[in-house]
C-alpha cells in the first residue's frame, strides 16, 4: 500500500483526507455509512492524483485538478445524494424487473418455439412408427395389436390428443370416417370433434399417411394435437419489450451518471442485448420455424 503512495506527498494526502472529511461531515447518514462514503471517495481521489503523478505532474498540481473536478464538499454531498437516489431507488428495482423481465420472456418465447415447430412435429412424424406395417393387420378390421399399438402412441406421445386410423385401397383416397379412435369416447369421425381454444392452447390437425408393405393399401392417420396459443408467444414478446426498455433506459442512466456501475461493462451488455435481439429475430425464429 506504502508503494502504490509513493507518489503523493504528505501534504497533498492531509489535504485529501481534509476534503473527505469535510464531505462525510456534510452527510446526515449514520457512521458506518459515512466510514464507507470516507474509504470510497478517499481512495478514488487519492487513485486519480496518483494517475496524474504518474503522467508527470507534482502532488499538489495533481490534487488541485481532481479536488477541482470533485467540486466543493457541499457540491460534492449534493451529488452523493444524486447518486443515493439513482443507486436505490432507479438502480435496483429497474435492474432486478429487466432482469426477470427478460428470463421470463426467454422462457415463454422458447417454450413456445420449441413446443409448437419441434415436439408438435416431431411426434406426429413418429408416431407413423405405431401405424401397422402389414396389410393383413387393417384389411379385415384392426387386430388388438394394431389396436394396442396405436393407443400406445398416443399415450407415449405428450402433444397428442387423439388419433383416428383408417385405411384406403389406393394411395391418396380420403375416407370421412375412420375404423378406429383412441381414447374410444370420440367418435370415429374426426369433425365431430370439439377443439380446445382457450387462453393458452388450441387444438391443431396432423395428417399421415403409410404405405403397406408390398400392397397398395394405405394407412391414415389423423391426429389432434394441442399446441400454445399465439397469446404465449405474445406474452413472451411484451416481456422482452419490457425487459429491453427498462434495461436500456437503467444502461443509459448508468453511462451518463459518473457515480453508476461500470460505464464499459454496461456499453458492452447493451451492444451485446441488441446484437442477439437481432440474431434471435433475423436467424433464430425463421429457423425453428422451418423446422
Amino acid at each position: 500500500m506504502k508503494n502504490e503512495m509513493k507518489d503523493i506527498d504528505n501534504i497533498s494526502q492531509k489535504r485529501i483526507d481534509e476534503y473527505c472529511n469535510q464531505v462525510c461531515i456534510k452527510i446526515d447518514e449514520p457512521i458506518s455509512i459515512k466510514n464507507e462514503i470516507y474509504e470510497e471517495l478517499n481512495t478514488n481521489i487519492k487513485e486519480e492524483v496518483r494517475q496524474l503523478t504518474n503522467d508527470g505532474l507534482n502532488s499538489e498540481s495533481a490534487t488541485n485538478i481532481v479536488l477541482r473536478k470533485y467540486g466543493t464538499p457541499q457540491a460534492l454531498v449534493n451529488d452523493l445524494a444524486e447518486m443515493y437516489k439513482v443507486k436505490k431507488i432507479l438502480n435496483k428495482p429497474l435492474l432486478y424487473i429487466s432482469i426477470i423481465s427478460g428470463v421470463l420472456s426467454i422462457l415463454f418465447l422458447s417454450v413456445f418455439y420449441l413446443w409448437n415447430y419441434k415436439i408438435i412435429p416431431n411426434q406426429a412424424h413418429q408416431y407413423t412408427n405405431y401405424l401397422p406395417n402389414q396389410e393383413n393387420n387393417v384389411i379385415n378390421g384392426f387386430n388388438e395389436k394394431t389396436k394396442k399399438a396405436i393407443n400406445i402412441g398416443v399415450e407415449n406421445n405428450s402433444s397428442i390428443q387423439a388419433a383416428w386410423v383408417g385405411y384406403s385401397n389406393s394411395a391418396g383416397e380420403f375416407n370421412e370416417k375412420y375404423d378406429y379412435v383412441y381414447p374410444n369416447k370420440y367418435n370415429l369421425s374426426p369433425t365431430d370433434y370439439k377443439p380446445i381454444d382457450n387462453f393458452w392452447l388450441k387444438s391443431s390437425y396432423y395428417g399421415l399417411s403409410k404405405s403397406l408393405t408390398n400392397s397398395k393399401v394405405e394407412v391414415n392417420a389423423q391426429l389432434i394435437q394441442f399446441e400454445l396459443s399465439r397469446n404465449v408467444q405474445l406474452i413472451g414478446a411484451i416481456l422482452l419489450v419490457i425487459y429491453w426498455t427498462l434495461f436500456s433506459y437503467w444502461a443509459i442512466i448508468n453511462i451518463k451518471y459518473r457515480f453508476g456501475f461500470n460505464q464499459r461493462a454496461i456499453t458492452l451488455i447493451l451492444i451485446l442485448n441488441i446484437l442477439g435481439y437481432y440474431i434471435f429475430n433475423k436467424f433464430l425464429t425463421k429457423k425453428i420455424q422451418k423446422v
